[in-house]
C-alpha cells in the first residue's frame, strides 16, 4: 500500500466465492478513484478463493489478503475493519455484482451523503 492513507478501505469478506471473486476484484481494481485499499478476508474457504485473493494481492499492493477462521460475515467484517486505514469503509462481498468503473468519485459522494 502507498505511504499515504487511503480515502477508502473496501471490506471484502468471502467464503467459497471462486466462481465470482476474480471478476469482483478486477472491477474494484478498475475504479477511476485509485486512492483505496481492499481488505480481502477469507472466512474459511475450501475452494480456490484464497489462491485467487493471494494472487491479486501479489499483483496489486492496494489489495491485502488475510485469513480469518470461519466465524461468519460479521466477524470477518470486524477483522477487516481492524486492519483498515481508510476514512470510508463500504462493504462488498466476493459474490456481489462487479462494480462500475465510475462508482467513484460519484459513489464516494453518495456514501458520504448516506452515512451522515
Amino acid at each position: 500500500m502507498s505511504n499515504r492513507a487511503p480515502l477508502i478501505s473496501i471490506l471484502l469478506p468471502y467464503r467459497n466465492a471462486a466462481p465470482w471473486l476474480q471478476e469482483c476484484l478486477e472491477s474494484i481494481a478498475a475504479q477511476s478513484l485509485g486512492n483505496f485499499e481492499v481488505m480481502m478476508v477469507n472466512d474459511g474457504s475450501v475452494d480456490d478463493s484464497r489462491n485467487i485473493a493471494l494472487a491479486f494481492a501479489d499483483a496489486d499492493a492496494r489489495f491485502l489478503a488475510v485469513d480469518n477462521p470461519e466465524s461468519g460475515l460479521v466477524a470477518a467484517n470486524r477483522f477487516g475493519i481492524s486492519l483498515a486505514s481508510g476514512r470510508l469503509m463500504p462493504p462488498h462481498t466476493g459474490n456481489d455484482p462487479p462494480l462500475s468503473p465510475v462508482l467513484a468519485p460519484r459513489g464516494v459522494t453518495a456514501m458520504l451523503c448516506s452515512w451522515q
